[in-house]
C-alpha cells in the first residue's frame, strides 16, 4: 500500500471511529432522559377546538385563534417537535417524518416564537435514531435546550394546549381534518421520495 492510499485508509478509519464516538454519546443522551410519566389523556371531540398536524406537516396556533388545541397522531418512528411560547400564548407543532428537511423545517416552526420557549421531542424509534441525532444537533446549533426528549420508547399521539402550554396524550379520533396520514401528505409521500422537502404548513 503507497502511502497516499495508506493516508486515505487512515482518514476514514478516523471517520468512523469519530462517527461511532458520536453515535454512542448520543444513545447515552437519549437513554439518560426521563420523560413525563404524568402525561393525562384528552378526549376532545370537537373539530373547532383544534388543529390536527399530519405527517410532514407544521402548524402554529397564536393568541388571536379561536382554536386551543394543537395536535399531532401517530409518532414515531416519525419525531414531532412542539414549541410553546408562554408569554405570546403561541403554540407551534412539527410532524417530521424521513423525507422532511428537517434544517428549513425547524427554521420555520421556530420563526416568531419568543426567546423563553419550552421545546419537547417526543417520538422516534430505532430506525429514526440517525434523524434523531440530527434533530439534536440541529437544536443545539439554535441555541435551544429542550425541556423533555420523550423518544425511543413509544409511539405517541399528543395534544398541546395554547392557553396553559401543558402537553397531554390526546385519544386518536377522525375528527374531520383530523386523520392521522391525511391525504394530501400521503399523496406528497412520492414528490418528497424524490428530494427531501420542508414540512408543509396546515391551518
Amino acid at each position: 500500500m503507497d502511502a497516499q492510499a495508506r493516508l486515505k485508509l487512515n482518514e476514514t478509519l478516523a471517520a468512523m471511529s469519530a462517527l461511532a464516538a458520536a453515535q454512542d454519546e448520543a444513545k447515552a443522551f437519549f437513554a439518560a432522559q426521563i420523560p413525563s410519566t404524568s402525561r393525562q389523556t384528552l378526549d376532545i371531540t370537537d373539530s373547532a377546538q383544534i388543529l390536527s398536524v399530519g405527517q410532514a406537516q407544521i402548524g402554529r396556533l397564536g393568541s388571536e385563534d379561536a382554536r386551543r388545541y394543537i395536535e399531532t397522531i401517530g409518532v414515531g418512528p416519525c419525531i414531532a417537535v412542539s414549541v410553546y411560547d408562554p408569554v405570546n400564548k403561541t403554540a407551534a407543532l412539527t410532524h417530521l417524518d424521513g423525507l422532511t428537511d428537517m434544517p428549513s423545517t425547524l427554521t420555520a416552526l421556530f420563526h416568531e416564537m419568543g426567546p423563553h420557549c419550552e421545546v419537547r421531542v417526543f417520538g422516534a424509534d430505532r430506525s429514526s435514531f440517525e434523524q434523531l441525532r440530527e434533530l439534536r444537533v440541529q437544536l443545539a446549533q439554535r441555541g435551544v435546550r429542550p425541556v423533555e426528549w420523550d423518544v425511543l420508547n413509544s409511539v405517541k399521539s399528543i395534544v398541546l394546549d395554547r392557553d396553559t402550554g401543558q402537553v397531554s396524550n390526546v385519544r386518536p379520533r377522525e375528527r374531520s381534518g383530523s386523520l392521522t396520514f391525511a391525504a394530501s401528505a400521503m399523496a406528497d409521500i412520492f414528490r418528497r421520495s424524490q428530494a427531501k422537502q420542508p414540512a408543509k404548513w396546515t391551518f
